[in-house]
């Protein structure tokens, strides 16, 4: 595709529709810099304004991202979750015919009373802690954070796979939700969910894990879950790159 400045199309949807193309041919591949301002105009023979307001609108139809100090770049494709059906990250990404990734980072049983607290059980009660990475077709898209209630699983079952590693390896494929092996191995019958979002700024330690900007915009969710009987059985924290991850909500009256 050619600017062709005789064209009835403005220049500006012009150079939109080739940077595009471009992005859509994979000959800018998601994570690639786009050429400078200045080396789109040159190359193109179109003006600063022009550039400008061709980038704005790829920027805000989510094709592209700019940083700070580094330039813009081709951005990831978002993935649009739809509330309130209460899935697993592996389940919602399978739906969208993709490939779900997790690489386990902590999975360990501990005691915090603070989180036993906000999860309204006894301080005592012994909960796993699970840090993962989640991916989509290889891109890190979010780090779960996550407690679940020991007291109302098959402990000793557990126990016994966080200690030969078959949990983890278990976590680890990418087919394999840990809803799944609750619902299939512990007989845990996951009946609703509680959720709060908000957008926040990137904390330094969350931004090295996900490799993105510190101050870099996230999607923080808030899950508690609970079983059939009414017992809490996780409180997940979750921190969602906000270029990549889209929620929408069907509200009926």
């Amino acid at each position: 595709m050619n600017i062709n400045p005789d064209s009835k199309v403005p220049l500006y949807l012009q150079l939109k529709e080739y940077i595009l193309e471009k992005i859509k041919n994979n000959e800018w591949a998601v994570g690639e810099k786009l050429p400078t301002e200045t080396e789109l105009q040159d190359m193109l023979g179109i003006s600063r304004i022009t550039v400008r307001h061709a980038l704005e609108l790829l920027e805000n139809e989510g094709y592209i991202v700019k940083k700070r100090a580094k330039g813009t770049f081709v951005a990831p494709p978002k993935f649009s979750y739809h509330l309130p059906k209460l899935t697993s990250f592996s389940e919602d990404i399978i739906q969208k015919n993709c490939i779900p990734g997790s690489k386990t980072k902590v999975l360990e049983v501990i005691t915090n009373s603070a989180i036993a607290s906000h999860m309204g059980v006894a301080e005592v009660t012994p909960l796993i802690h699970l840090v993962r990475l989640r991916t989509v077709n290889n891109i890190v898209m979010s780090m779960h954070d996550s407690y679940y209630n020991l007291n109302i699983l098959d402990s000793n079952m557990i126990i016994k796979s966080i200690t030969s590693g078959s949990l983890k390896e278990q976590l680890d494929d990418q087919a394999i939700s840990l809803y799944s092996i609750l619902e299939n191995e512990h007989h845990t019958v996951i009946d609703c969910a509680d959720e709060s979002l908000k957008a926040i700024s990137c904390p330094p330690e969350i931004a090295e894990q996900l490799g993105i900007s510190v101050d870099d915009p996230l999607l923080y969710l808030e899950r508690m879950t609970y079983t059939r009987d009414g017992d809490v059985l996780e409180f997940s924290k979750m921190y969602n790159r906000a270029d990549i991850y889209n929620y929408t909500i069907h509200l009926t009256r």
